[in-house]
């Protein structure tokens, strides 16, 4: 059998075969190309976008570049410029003469081209004396750097430079040579003024920032040459809105005065005085007065050995809750009247320091303190005292007091002592020596809790006002005032009106001779049911009216002794309707009308 056309078969089937395989060898060639083709050329496009990037880089970079040269380059021209300018003017200005301001200095000409200048740190800066801040609430005309009080002064300093908010400010000197004292505010809002000030030829302040109703703060440096300065007298009075002063740079060691020193300071709650010696300050009468918003006063360490008047020092003071006297000396005190006055909000003192051997006057010392709960007194060393009145007056929240150490001996007022001491429940006054003691008026007015007072061994030879002496003193049940000499006394009208607990008093020692006022003298004593003024002698009283007024029960008076040239009497009121009276015809025929249904005792 032939089988040639098998091979010839396989042999087809095999050149088919070898063609498949060359085409599909062309076919992957193919691909490879179009994938390097494609590689290639986002390379190439990657390439380009990188290219393109740092050129657009460098050119941006280049122009800041040269811009920031260009703004440099300006920059060195405009101060170059300036300097120049500033030049020009530092030589006009220089060429005047030292008395006005130069603008700017060069280190080499700091201090000498303009005084208010002064070489520090290798800078040459603004110095200045004191930092005022003003608050302005309308555009003004003008305001001033010194009170116009303190005018009799300008001819003797001299203002060297002044900043305000940071900028240098022009003034000139008049043909006087004396300084003109003032500037303008060109807005409302808050100005701060930077002086530089030379005050070395005066020895007053007196005045000097007083009625400055704008100021509400000021800061004084070590150029503020206070060395020869003596008195201080209202530096700072009728400043109303001033908050903050800062003295503590200052030398006061030649300070004689500081009266009134901050008062009515309405607005002031912070100063810093410096702790130093006071060596020759003689006064700080009045310093705080009225300085309404007044928190602390820090006066430890004080040495004062030549001080002696501080009275109404801290008087008005309302917030006032605290005051330091820790270290506090001063030996030669003389005047402490109203001292701690008015100071509502004080609860306790510590005046443990305080040598009280040279004082002559404690009057109103305490005086209306309606919050002081505890005071030691003790200690308080009164020979020399002289005045006592109203010392505790208004302290209507102490309880107890203890004076029984006091020396009275020339003591000559007492009046107001413990007025209003409504919480006082006892009082030592046994040992007063009141021979000398002029006024006792209103002495224990209003002391409501007052059970037992011992008056027994006053002498009150020398008294000639008791009006008012035990007003209101509703605790008490008895009084001894048997021994009581009362030659000299001409007044006591509301002597024991309001004694509502008294039951029975003995007068019969009372000599009324010069007496001119028994005006309410018994007036609502409601529990007197008896009263003996037989040896009163009222040939001098010009004013009975209400002696009895409110006197509901009383039921037997005796005023055989009274005769009078008045024709009106309005003595009784309020009296039961029966009871029995001893009186002289003539005296009753002036007063028949007010007891109609009393049994009469008529006397020659």
């Amino acid at each position: 059998m032939d089988n040639s056309w098998k091979d010839e078969q396989i042999l087809e089937r095999l050149n088919l075969e070898d063609k498949k395989e060359e085409t599909y060898q062309e076919i992957v060639k193919t691909k490879k190309k179009r994938i390097k083709y494609i590689f290639i050329s986002l390379s190439i496009l990657v390439l380009i976008g990188l290219s393109m990037f740092i050129v657009l880089y460098f050119i941006k970079n280049g122009n800041e570049i040269a811009n920031q040269e260009n703004i440099e380059k300006q920059e060195i021209y405009i101060e170059v410029e300036k300097k120049e300018e500033k030049q020009k003017e530092e030589e006009i200005l220089c060429n005047i003469g030292k008395n006005e301001l130069c603008l700017t200095c060069e280190k080499e000409k700091c201090g000498s081209c303009n005084p208010g200048y002064k070489l520090k740190d290798g800078k040459c800066i603004f110095i200045y004396s004191f930092k005022a801040t003003f608050e302005s609430t309308k555009t003004h005309p003008f305001t001033y750097i010194f009170s116009t009080e303190f005018s009799n002064n300008f001819k003797n300093i001299k203002i060297i430079n002044i900043q305000m908010n940071g900028k240098n400010y022009n003034y000139n000197y008049n043909s006087m040579n004396s300084i003109i004292n003032y500037f303008s505010f060109p807005n409302v809002g808050i100005y701060e003024l930077f002086v530089l000030v030379d005050i070395s030829n005066i020895t007053s302040l007196e005045d000097s920032f007083s009625a400055m109703t704008e100021l509400i703060s000021i800061s004084f440096t070590e150029e503020f040459k206070t060395e020869n300065i003596t008195s201080m007298t209202h530096m700072f009075a009728g400043s109303s809105n001033l908050r903050e002063v800062n003295m503590s740079n200052l030398n006061i060691e030649k300070v004689e005065s500081m009266s009134s020193m901050f008062s009515s300071c309405k607005k002031l709650n912070s100063f810093n005085l410096p702790n130093k010696k006071t060596t020759n300050l003689k006064s700080m009468r009045s310093m705080f007065v009225y300085c309404e918003s007044l928190r602390f006063v820090n006066l430890s360490n004080w040495h004062n050995p030549n001080l002696e008047n501080i009275n109404q020092m801290f008087f008005g003071c309302k917030k006032l809750n605290s005051i330091d006297f820790s270290n506090f000396t001063a030996k030669n005190l003389k005047d402490v009247s109203g001292l701690f006055y008015s100071c509502e909000s004080l609860s306790s003192i510590d005046l443990s320091g305080f040598d009280t051997t040279s004082v002559t006057d404690m009057s109103f010392m305490f005086g209306e303190c309606k919050y002081l709960t505890s005071i030691d007194v003790s200690y308080f060393n009164t020979i020399n005292v002289k005045r006592m009145d109203a010392i505790f007056k208004g302290c209507e929240s102490l309880k107890a007091i203890d004076v029984s150490k006091f020396n009275t001996l020339n003591v000559n007022d007492m009046s107001f002592m413990f007025w209003g001491c409504k919480y006082l429940t006892s009082i030592d006054v046994s040992y007063f020596n009141t021979i000398n003691v002029k006024n006792m008026d209103a002495m224990f007015n209003g002391c409501e809790s007052l059970k037992a007072i011992d008056v027994s061994k006053f002498n009150t030879l020398n008294v000639n006002d008791m009006s008012f002496m035990f007003w209101g003193c509703k605790s008490l049940s008895s009084i001894d005032v048997s021994h009581f000499n009362t030659k000299k006394v001409e007044n006591m009208a509301s002597m024991f009106q309001l004694c509502s607990s008294l039951t029975s008093i003995d007068l019969s020692n009372f000599n009324t001779a010069n007496v001119k006022k028994m005006v309410l003298m018994f007036g609502s004593c409601s529990s007197l049911t008896s009263i003996d003024l037989s040896n009163f002698n009222t040939t001098n009283v010009n004013d009975f009216q209400c002696l009895f007024w409110g006197a509901s029960s009383l039921e037997y008076i005796d005023i055989s002794s009274f005769e009078t040239n008045l024709t009106s009497l309005p003595l009784f009121a309020g009296q039961p309707e029966y009871g029995q009276i001893k009186v002289r015809k003539e005296f009753y025929e002036k007063i028949n009308h007010q007891l109609k249904s009393w049994k009469i005792i008529y006397v020659n």
